[in-house]
């Protein structure tokens, strides 16, 4: 366990803890829990109230990244206040940016993002990309919730191929 700054999870060691990172005041603040190893949280208030016996194997990278969240594992968020109000113990969520996933849910879910979101539904509908993980690639979804999506520039021709499930594809 590594610990830096003002009520790091260092202050809050249990024997057994193990692979914690925590830099930042408050960072890991409430870890202690002698299963709540490999976790990596890097800012002020970064995962500060993590108190379930399921966690693990998260990183928190930015200022309240993770802040609410008592519970989870292999959760990656990263910039300012990315996963910052959600409170369920759900597991591989990635958030990009800053805000990103602020009200997830949800377990494997993407969100990036860097605007500041109201809702969980909002952040769905309103980050520029939300997608969903799944074991089968069938399964899996990535939504651009954007005006327009551009490839290329426009002095090059360029080509969007729409795979079918059977692999022949469609052109557009």
């Amino acid at each position: 366990v590594i610990g830096v700054g003002a009520s790091s999870t260092a202050a809050n060691r249990v024997a057994g803890m193990s692979g914690n990172i925590a830099i930042g005041a408050s960072a890991l603040g409430a870890a202690a829990l002698t299963t709540f190893d490999e976790n990596t949280a890097i800012g002020k208030n970064a995962m500060a109230v993590m108190t379930s016996t399921s966690t693990g194997g998260n990183t928190a990278l930015g200022s309240q990244s993770m802040e609410a969240m008592t519970g989870g594992t292999q959760n990656t968020a990263i910039g300012y206040e990315s996963m910052g109000q959600t409170t369920a113990n759900i597991s591989g969520v990635i958030a990009i940016g800053s805000s990103a996933g602020r009200n997830a849910t949800a377990n494997n879910e993407l969100f990036i993002n860097s605007q500041l979101k109201s809702s969980y539904a909002n952040d769905q509908t309103q980050s520029i990309i939300y997608g969903g993980m799944a074991s089968s690639a069938a399964s899996q979804f990535l939504h651009f919730n954007v005006g327009y999506l551009q490839l290329g520039n426009s002095s090059t021709a360029s080509e969007l191929r729409l795979m079918e499930p059977s692999g022949s594809g469609t052109n557009y």
